[in-house]
């Protein structure tokens, strides 16, 4: 039986039958461990991510395979054992644990120029719960499997360039538990599709035109645009709706959209599509499609509870009715404007992403369509600008007044970009030249100019004569020599703390490279007097770890001196604050109560977001720990002592934090530095920092023992029954001593972990 809603004659009686908007707040779910060592541990966590990646190359194969047989045939007899084979890719990846429930595949087209290997054709990324795949991720992944892998990078190009054939921009699945009715619900939403595809010129979805002299009953539901819609055409197949029903809901909701004045709730929307799932009384009955295909929320919508605003909802709209032609381009300047790789892009990159928006800023003026639209896409570009590597604008030429070409493309002299982007680049160019004129105050007497002081009031947000106080306050940190005077740092922190914020950013981005040790030293401890003061710390963390973590597989020294200031800014009192430190005292593993919980409960979420990162940090500086070690010339200043001792830093930060990610990581150091036969205690220079390394154990096992899991005492046992082979590594009796402190700690772990587990709920 089809069912048939009843529509009313107006827009507004309409609304008042579906019950209104509902603008309740959406939450979804957020979603252990062992390892022969530290580097195995990482190993592993990689290994269970390549299986993820493997699984989710040979579905969106199979899914680009799929589709494309639709557009030439529909759903034929001969797509069932392809859809079967599609299904059984879906059913593993439901099995997959830490999981978000959904596929989210999006369109870039930016990170390579055309012509390039691995062009914009085939720049998409899947993402499925913290695992993501590009073209660049599988190679990486085959290179590091070997044979067994080597077909993937070649499959996920074929997937990508088919998908960019039928101008598929996004592709969002709903997996959920995977469920015969799950099962049915795709099979609909894959007959649906196969009706919006079949018989178009290149299995596009938007060449796919009705004719409208058809007599034949149409068997899509259309866009505003006259175009066939993949997803009101799924919501009709998956609910078993007749098209004409669907299409007169599509089409009242489209001119509510049109005609909904700046406070209407549907100002939130992008699509019609979209629209319908606000009305609560048809989110009720309606089943939403498992398939979405193309909707404008996944151009720059990150997740699924995210509300968008009115503003980039309005951009959405306006992309897509600017680019009707072309998904394609819709999505690309979506990406322009929204995108989160611009810390990686080069300059030819950002030269053709300024030419889309300006190119999009230029159609929306001529037809009189800013209407504040121009102003988000500008804040927002602005923003993305900020994140760009500061070298790339040393190479980007912006010309004021070149004659305009196509955009994105080269005129002589330079870059012709709209007239309201040229100032905001002007700024950035200018900014590289003003922060190395700030760096170098680390070396020698710096003198700046009206645009050095007017490009650090903008930079920061402060006014004008703020900035030159901030500039004067910290040349006078330093001596003629460049030397860093911490007298005079701390006489003036009063007036830096008025600042806040502000100057936390402002002295840790032109300080955290110090390269001289007694500097480091003296800049360190002064700054943590500042830190007393600061009424923002989950801001100044995330400064500080995204720095940590901007580059994952390389280790510079401000490094350390991020996570000696992570441990203090997760605590809401520190005795440091008043010592001279030079890394976190080991005590601060004690500390429970004294955790601020609304810190940690932020960066936990920040730290599961960036998985992969971490462990490419963790993973990198372990490296370069053991090749160190092992007398390896790797042509870097940063000397062994220092690197364990960040090492020791990266533990006590997440023995404090805690979660299933940092128990992996100690769990993992501790099977490593636990066991007297692993490679580290034997490589060339592992006995001159022999005391080092049994003092790194002590601290990961006072760090696993903030956990108390079953596995994590088995292991602690295991470490203790090795005591005697650990005593033969040397005959130094303050390393026997040190080893005899470390198989106390053990001692004092598994009583406590025993007891925990002992102790009624």
């Amino acid at each position: 039986m089809k069912k048939e809603f009843l529509l009313d004659e107006t827009a507004q009686d309409l609304y008042k039958a579906l019950g209104g908007i509902d603008t309740s707040p959406r939450v979804i779910p957020h979603g252990s461990s062992a390892g022969r060592d530290l580097a195995s541990a990482l190993g592993q966590e990689e290994a269970r991510m390549d299986e993820w990646r493997t699984l989710m190359v040979e579905f969106i194969f199979r899914l680009a395979g799929h589709l494309r047989g639709l557009g030439l045939s529909g759903m034929s007899g001969q797509q069932v054992p392809e859809m079967d084979e599609l299904f059984q890719c879906l059913s593993q990846l439901s099995r997959i644990p830490d999981r978000s429930g959904r596929i989210l595949l999006r369109f870039r087209g930016m990170l390579s120029l055309p012509g390039a290997k691995g062009g914009q054709g085939i720049d998409y990324i899947l993402s499925y719960g913290p695992v993501a795949v590009d073209i660049s991720i599988v190679r990486a992944m085959a290179n590091r499997k070997g044979v067994g892998a080597a077909h993937l990078p070649g499959r996920l190009a074929s997937a990508f360039e088919l998908l960019r054939a039928m101008e598929i921009t996004t592709c969002r699945i709903a997996i959920g538990t995977w469920t015969d009715e799950t099962r049915e619900h795709m099979r609909l939403c894959l007959q649906a599709l196969g009706r919006c595809l079949v018989g178009a010129s290149g299995a596009a979805f938007y060449r796919n035109l009705p004719d409208p002299n058809a007599k034949t009953p149409r068997k899509v539901v259309l866009d505003p645009h006259q175009r066939p819609d993949p997803n009101l055409t799924m919501l009709a197949g998956v609910n078993r709706l007749a098209i004409e029903s669907v299409q007169g809901l599509a089409d009242k909701i489209s001119r509510m959209l049109s005609q909904a004045d700046e406070a209407s709730p549907l100002r939130h929307y992008a699509s019609a599509y979209e629209a319908i799932f606000a009305f609560k009384n048809l989110r009720e009955k309606l089943v939403k499609p498992p398939i979405e295909i193309n909707n404008a929320r996944w151009l720059f919508a990150e997740r699924d509870d995210e509300v968008i605003s009115r503003e980039k909802a309005a951009v959405g709209r306006l992309a897509l009715e600017k680019y009707n032609d072309s998904p394609t381009k819709a999505a690309m300047l979506m990406q322009s404007i929204y995108g989160a790789d611009f810390p990686g892009l080069e300059a030819d990159a950002l030269e053709v992403r300024l030419g889309q928006v300006a190119d999009f800023l230029d159609r929306i003026e001529a037809d009189g369509d800013a209407r504040g639209v121009a102003a988000e896409v500008l804040g927002s570009v602005r923003k993305r600008l900020d994140e760009v590597p500061e070298d790339v604008f040393e190479h980007l030429s912006i010309r004021e007044g070149a004659e305009k070409g196509t955009p994105g493309s080269a005129v002589e002299g330079g870059w012709k970009v709209h007239e309201r982007l040229q100032g905001m680049v002007a700024f950035f160019k200018h900014r590289f030249g003003t922060r190395q004129k700030m760096r170098q105050m680390t070396h020698h007497p710096v003198d700046f100019d009206l645009q050095d002081y007017e490009t650090i009031a903008e930079d920061f947000g402060i006014a004008l004569k703020d900035a030159k106080a901030l500039v004067d306050l910290l040349k006078g940190c330093f001596d003629e020599n460049g030397s860093f005077l911490r007298p005079a740092f701390e006489k003036n922190i009063p007036a830096f703390a008025r600042y806040e914020q502000k100057v936390f950013e402002f002295l840790w981005h032109y300080l955290k490279e110090i390269r001289r040790r007694e500097d480091r030293v003296a800049f360190l401890n002064s700054i943590l007097t500042l830190i007393d003061q600061m009424k923002q710390r989950t801001s100044a963390l995330r400064i500080i770890l995204g720095d940590f973590l901007k580059s994952p597989d390389n280790v510079s020294f401000s490094d350390r001196n991020a996570l000696i200031l992570a441990n203090l800014l997760i605590r809401r009192y520190n005795k440091e604050l008043r010592k001279d430190i030079e890394v976190s005292p080991e005590e601060i593993l004690r500390v429970r109560d004294g955790l601020d919980p609304e810190v940690i409960q932020d960066i936990g979420l920040f730290i599961e977001d960036k998985k992969e990162p971490i462990f490419k940090k963790i993973r990198a500086i372990h490296r370069m720990a053991k090749e160190t070690l092992n007398g390896i010339d790797l042509g870097s200043p940063i000397p062994i002592r220092y690197l364990l001792s960040l090492e020791r830093e990266c533990y006590i930060f997440f023995s404090l934090v805690g979660g299933a990610l940092s128990h992996r990581i100690l769990f993992g150091a501790v099977r490593e530095y636990g066991n007297p036969e692993s490679e580290i205690y034997h490589l060339a220079q592992s006995g001159q920092v022999l005391k080092v390394l049994v003092q790194l154990l002590r601290v990961t096992v006072r760090g696993l023992g903030r956990f108390s899991g079953a596995s994590d005492l088995v292991l602690l046992k295991e470490v203790k029954a090795m005591n005697a082979a650990s005593y033969q590594l040397t005959k130094d009796e303050s390393v026997r001593y040190a080893m005899e402190d470390v198989m106390k700690w053990i001692d004092r772990a598994i009583d406590s972990g025993e007891q925990s587990r002992l102790a009624p709920p």
